[in-house]
């Protein structure tokens, strides 16, 4: 069934502090074509809708993930962003949090491209940007991001992750990114994918973490941190609040600032255990309703 969503108040979303000086991102490409339909889900507003993967296929596909990371000084961010329906109360704190994450990475002293994809029950896997420089990545919009329809959360991550093991398979790995972010955000269970199941994703999730990447789990809504869990992803990886203007301004700070963190190599992993020992101090002290 389809989550219904009401629309919010739009909240304020937190500052994220400086990692650093501008640096050099490399040469920005040539904006391509919009890309057909694939050949799931509807087509959405902007980008490419990809053939979803045969997922019976998947584990021989893709389960060598130890040869992705290369020695390219420089990050790789893919974004899974959930714009069903129940996202739309906090459509502009989600706007927000993104951008500025967005704007703490292109202050960064280092080459970062980022891929970002939005999915929904209509468009399962709509690809916004992929690869770009991090530099030449337009801010989201209320025109580029319209909640709708129901989550097909496991299909996403799967694709995701399927995704970006072929692009990185293709590159010569001196030209590989040494360090692979992969950051996904919702607010609700999966209820609707068909490609993949969450036993899949979790063997994907579990590879893929062994062999170095960082794969993080928000969650606008506390219910739904179950989910990342439900798929592998480790608890100080995990980040879960109540959905309102300030937990979103926490989940898209905490993220941003540990993210740089790591794309600098000012930390070995992303953790967000700190942070949400410092939230909840915070509450305490205040008498707050947490997060």
């Amino acid at each position: 069934m389809p989550d219904k969503a009401t629309t919010g108040n739009t909240g304020n979303t937190g500052n994220t502090g400086n990692t650093g000086n501008t640096g050099n991102a490399g040469s920005k490409g040539s904006k391509g074509s919009k890309g057909s339909k694939g050949s799931k889900g509807n087509t959405g507003n902007t980008g490419t809708t990809g053939t979803a993967p045969n997922a019976e296929n998947t584990t021989n596909a893709a389960s060598s993930a130890a040869g992705t990371k290369g020695t390219a000084d420089c990050t790789q961010i893919s974004v899974i962003l959930d714009r069903t329906g129940s996202m739309s109360s906090i459509r502009a704190d989600t706007i927000g949090g993104f951008n500025s994450f967005l704007a703490e990475h292109k202050r960064l002293p280092t080459q970062v491209t980022l891929t970002l994809v939005q999915f929904d029950s209509q468009d399962p896997y709509e690809v916004v940007h992929a690869y770009a420089p991090i530099v030449a990545v337009p801010e989201l919009t209320e025109e580029t991001f319209v909640p709708r329809a129901s989550t097909p959360l496991f299909d996403a991550i799967g694709r995701g992750i399927v995704d970006l093991d072929t692009r990185l398979r293709s590159m010569p790995v001196d030209q590989r990114p040494a360090r692979i972010i992969f950051v996904i955000v919702t607010d609700g269970q999966e209820n609707s994918s068909h490609e993949f199941t969450g036993a899949q994703v979790r063997s994907m999730v579990t590879e893929r973490r062994a062999a170095g990447w960082q794969i993080v789990f928000l969650s606008a809504d506390e219910g739904a941190i179950a989910s990342g869990e439900s798929v592998g992803i480790r608890a100080e990886q995990s980040m879960g609040v109540l959905k309102t203007a300030r937990g979103s301004s926490r989940l898209w700070s905490t993220v941003a600032r540990e993210s740089a963190k790591y794309s600098v190599c000012m930390a070995q992993e992303m953790n967000f255990d700190q942070a949400k020992a410092d939230y909840a101090r915070e509450d305490a002290e205040r008498g707050n309703t947490p997060q």
